[in-house]
C-alpha cells in the first residue's frame, strides 16, 4: 500500500529489470487481472506493477472511478496514478523506461492521466477504453511517445468509435500513434499483446 492508498503487487522477469510495465485493470478487476498476461508474455528484464483501483465494487472487484450524481468522477484516479509514478516508479526507473497498459476503465485512466504529463514516458498502451473527452491537451514532451491503441471491432461494451475518435485527435498532435483494430468484442487480443511486447522489447 502506498501513501496515496493504491494497492499493488509486482513481478520481476529478471534479477535486475531495466524497464517497467504499469498495468491498470478494467471495471471490476483487481491487481490480479493482468498477472496471467504478464506471465504469458514473460518480457525479459521487465518489472510489472499491477495496480488496483481504489474504489471497491464487491469483495474482489474494484474500480478506478466512482459515480456522483450520475457522473463518473475521474480526477482522484489521475492524482493517485501520478503519485504512484512520482513516489514509486520514477524512483526505480527512468520515465523513458516506463510503459503503461490499461484495459477498458484502465485505458480511460491512461488517457486522462498521462497525455499531459511533463515527463516523457516510454509508451502508452490503452485498450478498449472510453476517451471520456477528458484527455485535454497533449504535453509537448509526449509528442513522440509511442501510443498503441487497441480495440475489438465488435466491442459491445465500449464502442470502437471511442478509440477511433481519440486516435483521430492524437494523429493531429502526436507523431507516434497507432490504432490497431482486431476481431472480437470487449477483450484483449493476443495479436495486440504481441505488438505491445515487441514495442517494449525493442524500446519502441
Amino acid at each position: 500500500m502506498t501513501d496515496n492508498s493504491l494497492k499493488f503487487k509486482s513481478i520481476d522477469f529478471s534479477a535486475q529489470p531495466k524497464r517497467c510495465v504499469i498495468a491498470l485493470h478494467g471495471w471490476t478487476g483487481n491487481q490480479e487481472s493482468f498477472v496471467p498476461i504478464a506471465q504469458r508474455l514473460k518480457i525479459n528484464s521487465t518489472r510489472w506493477y499491477f495496480l488496483q483501483g481504489p474504489y471497491q465494487v464487491s469483495e474482489e472487484q474494484w474500480s478506478w472511478h466512482y459515480r456522483d450524481n450520475d457522473q463518473w468522477i475521474l480526477a482522484p484516479a489521475k492524482e493517485r496514478l501520478r503519485s504512484f509514478l512520482l513516489d514509486i516508479a520514477f524512483k526505480e526507473f527512468s520515465p523513458l523506461d516506463i510503459y503503461l497498459i490499461g484495459f477498458s476503465q484502465g485505458a480511460t485512466v491512461i488517457y486522462n492521466s498521462c497525455l499531459d504529463m511533463e515527463q516523457t514516458i516510454g509508451g502508452l498502451f490503452p485498450i478498449a477504453g472510453y476517451s471520456g473527452k477528458t484527455y485535454g491537451s497533449i504535453h509537448k514532451n509526449q509528442k513522440n511517445t509511442k501510443i498503441l491503441i487497441g480495440h475489438g471491432r465488435d466491442d459491445d461494451i465500449v464502442p470502437v468509435s471511442e478509440s477511433i475518435s481519440i486516435n483521430n485527435y492524437l494523429q493531429e498532435h502526436s507523431t507516434n500513434t497507432e490504432l490497431y483494430l482486431y476481431n472480437g468484442k470487449h477483450k484483449i487480443s493476443f495479436n495486440y499483446l504481441n505488438k505491445f511486447s515487441s514495442a517494449i522489447s525493442n524500446g519502441n
